[in-house]
C-alpha cells in the first residue's frame, strides 16, 4: 500500500518531468536542424506528448525555444568559464585561446540551438538565442572577473558592467565567426584581443 501522500506527490512532480521532457527533445531538434525547420508536431511526436501539451507548458513554438535557448546558454557559460579563475598566470592570451576552443568544442559538440552554421537562419531566431548566450556570458564573465578580483590580481573594477562592455568583442571574434562556419582568428588577431582583455582589467600574473 503506498503511503500517504505518495500518489499526489507523483502527481505533482509528472508535469515537471513532462516538462523536463519536452525540453530536451525541443533541444535536440533544434540543434540537428534550423529551428523552422523543426514543427511542434515532430517535438510532440518524439516526446511521447500531444501537441496541445507543449502548447499548455510553453505557450507557444517561440515560447518553447527561449526557455531551451537559456538552458543552452547556460551549459555553453559552465564550458566557456569551468576552472578558468585558476588561468590567470599563464596571461590573458591563454585565457582568450582556451575561451574560444571550448566555445567551438561545445558548438561541434552540442549544434546551435535552432540554427544552422554557415547557412540562411530567421533574424528572430538569431536575435533570441544570441540574448540568451549573452546574458549566461556576462554573468559567468562577471564570476570570473569578480574571483580574479577577490585575488587582487586585477585593479578595482566593477565586474559586471565591465563584462558587459567586453561582451561584444567575445560576440564579434568568437561566437559568430563559430555561427558563421568562419576559421578561428589568427594568431597576430587573437593577440591583439588578448591584449584589449588584459588592459582592461589590467591582469597581474605574478600577484598573490
Amino acid at each position: 500500500m503506498n503511503e500517504p501522500g505518495t500518489a499526489k506527490r507523483r502527481f505533482r512532480r509528472a508535469p515537471d518531468e513532462k516538462r523536463a521532457s519536452i525540453a530536451a527533445v525541443a533541444r535536440a531538434c533544434f540543434s540537428s536542424k534550423p529551428y523552422e525547420a523543426t514543427t511542434t508536431a515532430e517535438i510532440a511526436r518524439r516526446a511521447d506528448v500531444s501537441e496541445g501539451t507543449i502548447f499548455h507548458h510553453f505557450g507557444s513554438k517561440h515560447g518553447l525555444l527561449l526557455v531551451v535557448a537559456r538552458a543552452y546558454a547556460h551549459d555553453l557559460a559552465t564550458t566557456m568559464f569551468e576552472g578558468m579563475a585558476a588561468m590567470r598566470a599563464g596571461g590573458m592570451l591563454e585565457v582568450v585561446d582556451e575561451i574560444e576552443k571550448r566555445t567551438r568544442a561545445f558548438l561541434e559538440e552540442e549544434g546551435v540551438v535552432g540554427l544552422v552554421p554557415g547557412k540562411h537562419r530567421d533574424d528572430a531566431v538569431v536575435e533570441t538565442v544570441l540574448t540568451a548566450i549573452r546574458e549566461h556570458i556576462v554573468e559567468g564573465g562577471s564570476k570570473l572577473l569578480d574571483a580574479w578580483r577577490a585575488q587582487n590580481v586585477t585593479r578595482p573594477l566593477d565586474a559586471r558592467p565591465l563584462a558587459e562592455v567586453l561582451y561584444p568583442i567575445f560576440e564579434e571574434h568568437f561566437l559568430r565567426r563559430a555561427l558563421a562556419g568562419e576559421p578561428p582568428l589568427q594568431d597576430a588577431v587573437l593577440r591583439e584581443v588578448a591584449l584589449v582583455f588584459e588592459g582592461a582589467i589590467d591582469l597581474r600574473r605574478d600577484a598573490h
